[in-house]
């Protein structure tokens, strides 16, 4: 298990060697939020990434990393990494969890939205302050709304 907040995170994924060079590591990244994404690195072709540049592979003095930016809770999920080598394949396993300042904000608004006879006042509060909130905290809004099957909640927000 790692705990990170929405600052950026460094994870060490695996290094070269003179006599045992990286061919390939592949990371997927299933979070709460979004379907399955990957992260590539082969020798021959360099980085691929096919997930958001929150999510990336940097290469350091030949080590590389798994450099992760600005998550919010609904980044939270099994992050698994593979990197091959001559020598074998090693894998490193991560459950992600991030906590920071909207974790207490998304357990307010579920809290709110738990109980129906807040649920008109709060949707016209998020509704009214849609444009001032920072786009993290208006996700964790979406993600409650949609996390307890209320997607149509979500329209109304848009």
């Amino acid at each position: 298990m790692k705990t990170i907040t929405s600052k950026p995170d460094v994870t060490q994924i695996c290094s070269n060697s003179t006599s045992d060079i990286i061919t390939l590591i592949v990371c997927k990244i299933r979070t709460e939020k979004r379907e399955e994404c990957r992260l590539l690195y082969d020798h021959g072709r360099g980085f691929e990434e096919d997930c958001d540049s929150r999510f990336r592979l940097m290469m350091k003095n030949q080590t590389v990393f798994l450099h992760l930016t600005n998550l919010t809770a609904v980044d939270s999920g099994i992050y698994t990494c593979e990197c091959s080598k001559p020598s074998g394949t090693y894998i490193l396993n991560l459950n992600v969890t991030v906590e920071g300042m909207f974790d207490f904000l998304t357990f307010v608004i579920y809290t709110l939205l738990s109980n129906f006879n807040f649920l008109y006042v709060s949707l016209n509060i998020a509704k009214s302050v849609k444009n001032f909130l920072l786009p993290q905290f208006f996700e964790a809004v979406q993600h409650v709304y949609i996390r307890n099957k209320r997607s149509h909640l979500s329209a109304f927000l848009n």
